[in-house]
């Protein structure tokens, strides 16, 4: 965990985010020997591997999803804060509140609209058009990856609130 300080006592969902991002890691490691082995197979026999598109796309989903949670919780997506800096600590605490409360909310709208999604392809039983795999699995990874993430954001909209009514 980075050296932030730990306000909430709990946040367990925080520590787990490095986790997903080390399988993360190891699903990439797969699209690549996947990728390997579908152009030696391709150039050398004239024989790739028929699952290779589907595949490669499901896993590229699931790799970026469990990506997402550390990322959030890491700040790594874009900031604004060099526009803010020139304003004062008040105004961009009110800033920071209110951006966290919006993305969580769009977030939270999100996660349970992939929810409803994820059922429907459980209850339809959509494939992949290659292979007919179920994509089920794949969009409930990623379901379950913007549950963690929202409640990543809500942990640092809490944390928000904390900060601003200290000072």
């Amino acid at each position: 965990m980075t050296s932030k300080s730990n306000h909430l006592k709990g946040a367990n969902i925080l520590e787990k985010s490095k986790y997903l991002t080390s399988i993360s890691m190891i699903v990439l490691v797969g699209i690549i020997l996947l990728i390997v082995v579908h152009v030696l197979l391709r150039g050398f026999f004239g024989a790739p591997l028929k699952i290779t598109y589907d595949y490669i796309s499901c896993f590229t989903v699931v790799a970026i999803s469990l990506a997402m949670v550390e990322a959030t919780y890491e700040r790594g997506h874009a900031v604004v804060g060099f526009i803010l800096e020139r304003f004062p600590i008040k105004f961009q605490k009110y800033v920071d509140l209110i951006t966290s409360l919006l993305v969580l909310i769009v977030f939270s709208l999100f996660a349970y609209s992939m929810i409803l999604r994820t059922y429907d392809m459980y209850i339809i039983g959509d494939t992949t058009m290659g292979v007919q795999t179920p994509l089920f699995p794949f969009m409930g990874v990623m379901t379950i990856s913007f549950i963690m993430v929202v409640l990543v954001l809500l942990y640092q909209l809490l944390e928000h609130i904390i900060n601003f009514s200290r000072k």
